[in-house]
């Protein structure tokens, strides 16, 4: 559970309901740990972000350059933008961020290590935008303050700036989490859908494999294969045994209990072992 005063919290610290304050991914994640396979990694959470803000007085210089704004010029807009994020990219960070972020980065015991935005927060309307969010491979800990920094400034890109200003928005109710997570090694990779999208048919898991471009139906009750890649010519390319993508649509299955609705689960097999990346509600096609 992560409480107001908690910047950065470690996965196996996390519920579902910690949500607001980490994004449903990790949240996600987090409720698993201890279950299900899932990568060692932790979470700068969004209060860590209006700290930063307070320290060297950041708000007021971010305030001062977004009242000078004149959001009619598209030129305006983009030149406000690159010195907020000039700002945001160069400032120091509190002490006590620092020292969490670097603690918990040594706990992970993985040097390398993938850094994602996960979750703008905010009014409903903002969380509403279409963002794509760059995500980071990047090694030691100065270099993985400098990327928190980054997702922090990707908060005032133009196109998100001129549209809180158009929908009269609080740019200052505004904050993402960042989750850190260990690499995992060269592997197969896949994803595994406990029901049809299309169909809504709950019978069946849909085992995904990226490595033979082939979709593998594996019935939920008998747990037998009823159909493999139609590209026969890849299956060479295959690194799972049918008694492996079985087990894997076992474990889809039991995901699936845990969040009491059909999931889609992204999985990675590094070496000889499973381990979940992502899990989200499988919206059915109309």
């Amino acid at each position: 559970m992560v409480l107001p005063g908690d910047f950065v919290v470690d996965l196996k610290d996390l519920d579902i309901d910690d949500q607001h304050y980490v994004g449903e991914r990790a949240a996600n994640l987090g409720s698993m740990v201890g279950k299900f396979p899932i990568p060692h990694g932790f979470v700068v959470a969004y209060p860590a972000y209006f700290e930063f803000l307070k320290h060297d007085n950041l708000s007021t210089k971010i305030k001062h350059l977004l009242g000078a704004t004149n959001f009619e010029l598209t030129d305006s807009v983009h030149q406000i933008a690159g010195h907020i994020n000039g700002i945001i990219r160069s400032s120091r960070f509190p002490t006590n961020i620092v020292n969490k972020v670097t603690e918990h980065y040594e706990r992970i015991g993985s040097p390398r290590v993938l850094i994602e935005t996960i979750m703008v927060t905010g009014d409903h309307g903002q969380n509403l935008y279409n963002r794509r969010y760059k995500n980071y491979e990047t090694l030691g800990d100065a270099s993985l303050l400098d990327v928190i920094r980054s997702s922090w400034a990707s908060i005032f890109t133009p196109e998100l700036i001129s549209h809180r200003h158009k929908n009269g928005f609080d740019h200052f109710k505004t904050a993402v989490s960042v989750l850190v997570t260990e690499v995992l090694g060269s592997a197969t990779k896949g994803r595994i859908l406990t029901a049809d999208p299309h169909s809504g048919d709950k019978s069946n898991t849909i085992v995904q494999v990226l490595s033979d471009n082939g979709d593998y139906l594996v019935d939920k009750k008998n747990l037998v294969i009823n159909r493999r890649p139609k590209d026969v010519s890849r299956i060479e390319l295959q690194r799972l045994s049918e008694a492996e993508i079985v087990s894997l649509a076992k474990l889809g299955s039991e995901i699936e209990k845990h969040f009491y609705f059909p999931q889609v689960i992204d999985w990675i097999r590094d070496r000889h072992s499973i381990s979940i990346l992502d899990v989200k509600k499988l919206n059915f096609n109309a």
